[in-house]
């Protein structure tokens, strides 16, 4: 009755639309589900239209997040604390406001439907899409690159004002792809600075910005799965010193936990000061989905593991260097129904055990 959240029914998200896009075209790579994919086809098509629809309405070919009228919370990405949102002289930016981090998540979700569309034959709607892709790339490198900074801005505003802020949210656009190749590496190299990398992980705000709080929610702590993000950010353009750098500074950190598990947020004090496990708080979740899903997605960056069952291809690498002797076996990974392998992975091995006929397994060298 007092339309709170949680207790109301809401639906103040941005980003939920196109990371279900984005979902939808990477779990049909990953499965090769033709009926499944057919059965979701007319709710992602609904959802595109909703994207192209919020593009427009942000009038510069981005997404923005508008101010709910009273109703729900301010900011509707994942950092989603009234406060999170700031520009470098530490005040608190409002709505409405486009999130770099959400540019690279439609970004994504445009690439995966332009693929979805190739499947299916249809032409003229795929060509549309990959060339609203492109466009939302172009202006975002327009729109975000800060170059004295050598990295991009967490938002814009309303008024096209940057918030020029040293964010983790970067981390993500590497991930999503919007990053052109030419700035990969620059973007690669700020975020393993001490003053985003804590040593457990990445701060969500650099600790040189005026609004740092290595206690705050989402202006300086560290969110194991934003790190992982990251991590599989860095994997994917193939830095993978740095991510195996990072990611098994947070397998570390989770060996400092109770029961060796990730709470969804710890302090962002650096590592050299933290004797035992970083602090997280009273209020953090302990057990939370995506801080549990976390270690996973790091160690599936580490190897390299992408399956594309369409294709019949499975690809898996070798650890990176600093994980010296260690070594990995997962049995029973479903390929398709029916078909199951196992892997062994160490710093010179990749090997994929029980490939059924016509599978081929790839790879690289991380080293």
């Amino acid at each position: 009755n007092c339309r709170k959240v949680p207790f109301g029914r809401y639906y103040g998200s941005i980003d939920v639309t196109p990371l279900f896009v984005s979902l939808y075209g990477k779990t049909l790579r990953r499965t090769n589900e033709q009926d499944w994919g057919l059965r979701f086809l007319p709710a992602v098509r609904s959802a595109l239209r909703w994207i192209q629809g919020q593009r427009q309405r942000g009038n510069r070919h981005c997404i923005y997040q508008f101010s709910p009228r009273g109703r729900g919370l301010e900011v509707q990405t994942w950092k989603d604390s009234q406060d999170s949102m700031v520009y470098s002289d530490g005040h608190r930016a409002v709505p409405p406001l486009a999130s770099a981090q959400v540019q690279g998540y439609v970004y994504d979700a445009l690439k995966e439907m332009a693929w979805v569309l190739s499947q299916l034959n249809a032409r003229a709607e795929q060509n549309q899409v990959e060339s609203q892709a492109r466009q939302l790339q172009q202006g975002f490198q327009r729109r975000f690159w800060r170059p004295h900074q050598r990295y991009y801005a967490m938002a814009i505003d309303g008024q096209d004002q940057s918030l020029d802020v040293v964010s983790s949210d970067i981390g993500h656009c590497l991930w999503s792809g919007i990053i052109p190749t030419d700035f990969q590496q620059a973007v690669v190299h700020r975020l393993g600075n001490p003053d985003l990398f804590s040593g457990f992980g990445i701060r969500t705000l650099s600790s040189q910005e005026v609004a740092y709080d290595p206690f705050s929610t989402h202006r300086g702590s560290v969110w194991p799965h934003d790190t992982a993000i990251a991590v599989a950010g860095m994997d994917r353009v193939g830095a993978w010193n740095r991510a195996g750098e990072i990611g098994k500074s947070l397998m570390q950190a989770a060996y400092r936990f109770p029961g060796h598990r990730l709470p969804e947020s710890f302090s962002g004090e650096p590592r050299e000061r933290t004797a035992g496990p970083p602090l997280s708080y009273p209020s953090t979740c302990i057990l939370r989905d995506w801080a549990a899903a976390s270690p996973w997605m790091i160690l599936q960056s580490m190897m390299g593991l992408r399956i594309d069952a369409r294709r019949r291809q499975i690809f898996l690498h070798p650890l990176p260097s600093m994980f010296g002797d260690a070594w990995f076996r997962i049995s029973g990974l479903c390929l398709t129904p029916g078909n199951s392998v196992s892997l062994h992975v160490t710093t010179s091995v990749a090997r994929v055990e029980g490939l059924p006929t016509g599978w081929q397994q790839r790879g690289w060298s991380p080293h």
